[in-house]
């Protein structure tokens, strides 16, 4: 038997994998949604570092209230 696909399905979860965070700040890494942090100061910091790692990555923390995204880039 095939379940209901209304069956494990928690009103707590967004039904798309691609649905924004409502709030807070997200990594976003080659366009994608990699990681989600409650301060702008935790999201860069774990971007620089990977961008430090990986360099030729496309590395971005958008703000949820906004919906703007800063690019991290490395230091001169």
């Amino acid at each position: 038997t095939v379940p209901s696909k209304d069956a494990d399905v928690s009103p707590d979860l967004p039904l798309r994998a691609n649905a924004y965070p409502k709030e807070g700040f997200s990594m976003v890494v080659d366009g994608k949604f990699k990681q989600h942090f409650a301060t702008l100061d935790d999201a860069q910091k774990a971007a620089m570092s990977l961008k430090i790692k990986f360099p030729l990555l496309q590395v971005t923390v958008r703000d949820a209230i906004t919906a703007e995204r800063s690019p991290v880039n490395l230091p001169e």
